[in-house]
């Protein structure tokens, strides 16, 4: 796993939750910690796809219901395109 990957996605998912990056942890629930919309869903999948080029299955990513699964899921996407 990359430490520096996973880093670049907390950033992102802080930003789009305006959240103080330290307390965003892999295991804090995108709905009941964030209390995240499906515009925020959406936004934050946006901006994981521009950062890492790469492109990301809504339905799958509905699936992930922590940050770390989050990651997870980005991290598997970035390692099968390389």
């Amino acid at each position: 796993m990359s430490s520096e990957n996973e880093e670049r996605i907390v950033t992102i998912v802080a930003e789009v939750f305006e959240m103080i990056k330290k307390d965003v942890t892999r295991d804090k629930d995108f709905v009941k910690d964030f209390k995240a919309k499906s515009i925020k869903i959406i936004e934050m999948c946006a901006m994981i796809e521009d950062e890492f080029d790469i492109e990301i299955d809504m339905e799958e990513a509905r699936k992930n219901a922590t940050v770390g699964e989050a990651i997870d899921y980005t991290l598997e996407l970035i390692d099968a395109q390389q």
